[in-house]
């Protein structure tokens, strides 16, 4: 009963955060829409899904284990019923921890590969170009203006919009 009314706030309290968290955002844009977007937000978004799914499948775990040793009766069907419950969950857990290594190392060998570049950078990269200062350009992902950009050994500049994507590995 406590792991239920535990996984019910849990996902209430996400929901609502969610929900706030969205609103802010489009108050923010509403009050002044010229300004670039948070690019913060995509990381504690990833982050607070990352812990919000951890938490709920480590309590999932944890009760089927309790459930399975307060039952007392090792040999029987709904010992049986509890173990073929725990196999995927505890799979789930390990293939969600996986991934996130993977996110991780994904984008640090990005940073160490495509270095952020601030709006002079760009300039002084236009001008080795021999590019006519192209500032108004704007992100192929998120078609935003640069502030900072990644230019990629194709010459396509992206902005730190990256990680997003990257994050729904």
């Amino acid at each position: 009963m406590l792991a239920e009314t535990t996984l019910l706030t849990l996902n209430t309290c996400y929901l609502l955060f969610k929900y706030i968290f969205q609103y802010y955002i489009y108050e923010q844009q509403e009050q002044n829409p010229l300004t670039p977007s948070n690019e913060n937000r995509s990381y504690m978004i990833y982050y607070i899904e990352f812990l919000y799914h951890v938490i709920t499948l480590i309590i999932d775990i944890i009760h089927h284990i309790q459930m399975l040793c307060y039952h007392q009766t090792f040999m029987s069907m709904s010992s049986l019923i509890f173990f073929m419950q725990l196999k995927p969950l505890c799979n789930e857990l390990t293939q969600r921890l996986k991934r996130h290594k993977s996110y991780r190392s994904a984008m640090i060998r990005m940073e160490k590969k495509y270095p952020l570049l601030t709006k002079y950078d760009l300039e002084q990269k236009y001008i080795k170009q021999n590019y006519i200062s192209s500032l108004e350009e704007v992100c192929s992902i998120c078609w935003e203006k640069f502030e900072k950009a990644r230019c990629l050994p194709c010459k396509i500049k992206l902005k730190r919009a990256i990680r997003i994507f990257g994050s729904r590995l």
